[in-house]
């Protein structure tokens, strides 16, 4: 199988605090990764190095084909809670057109997301 992601001696500190150090885990096409653990030990702050939106203290990640559009559902959002979607459907979302989906299906009209501007 081809290999799409390989983390590499990843540590990430947050100030004071090391989170954790040397991850490492090749992921292959096709296969599905699941973070477990308990809470505030890290796994979110993983997966937002992994899409790229921090840098890890130490190691390296590795896109071999380039960074791939990434489906996310975070911990918390309130426009999630607001129209009671599936995950499936909440990731089907695209951040380019917001919620317009969702607005229209519930008659939502007072959030900008559903007067069509960008936010």
């Amino acid at each position: 199988m081809r290999n799409i992601l390989t983390v590499s001696g990843v540590g990430i500190r947050m100030g004071e605090r090391l989170l954790y150090s040397g991850v490492d885990l090749t992921l292959h096409q096709g296969e599905t990764l699941a973070l477990t653990g308990e809470n505030g030990v890290g796994k979110t702050t993983l997966v937002r190095a992994i899409m790229g939106q921090l840098t890890p203290t130490y190691g390296q990640i590795i896109w071999p084909a380039g960074m791939p559009v990434i489906s996310y559902v975070p911990q918390y959002r309130a426009e999630a809670d607001a129209f009671g979607l599936r995950i499936r459907d909440f990731v089907a979302l695209s951040f380019d057109h917001g919620l317009l989906p969702g607005c229209a299906k519930w008659n939502v009209t007072d959030w900008p997301q559903c007067s069509g501007e960008r936010v």
